[in-house]
């Protein structure tokens, strides 16, 4: 099942190794907070939070066997058009959301118009899902072709 949302970033020959964030800041891949002793990396021109990185799925797309950059990709998008991204999973299968937090997941199953969360647990509508969009990090939503 592919992804229908991505986030893509390219990535330099400067890029360090990680090492122990000394001051607060934002990760420049995926705009999460970043806190003292939280590892960090340069990632070209910015710091970014090797945890939101995982969290993210982000993967190499285009480094070659030994290359020292290339470009990364993730299956997650930003929120940054709250409506535009209702639109985007009403029109999927599977949904999944990242809370403001950075670390707190989401996953619903799409079917009719209503978000079917697994588990048992509340399932929510589409002016409940947008209302937990508007507090999101992130979201991915996928469809299958």
């Amino acid at each position: 099942m592919p992804a229908t949302t991505e986030t893509r970033f390219a990535t330099s020959a400067s890029d360090s190794y990680a090492f122990d964030a000394k001051f607060a800041g934002v990760c420049a891949w995926t705009g999460a907070r970043i806190y003292p002793g939280d590892k960090i990396q340069r990632k070209g021109a910015g710091i970014v939070s090797l945890a939101m990185v995982s969290r993210w799925d982000f993967r190499s797309v285009s480094a070659a066997p030994g290359a020292a950059h290339g470009e990364f990709v993730s299956r997650f998008e930003r929120v940054t058009d709250v409506d535009a991204a209702l639109a985007k999973c009403l029109a999927g299968e599977r949904v999944e959301i990242i809370a403001g937090n950075g670390y707190t997941t989401y996953t619903f199953k799409v079917s009719g118009g209503r978000f079917l969360a697994p588990y048992g647990k509340a399932d929510k509508s589409a002016v409940q899902l947008r209302a937990l969009l508007a507090k999101a990090s992130a979201y991915a939503v996928e469809i299958s072709r």
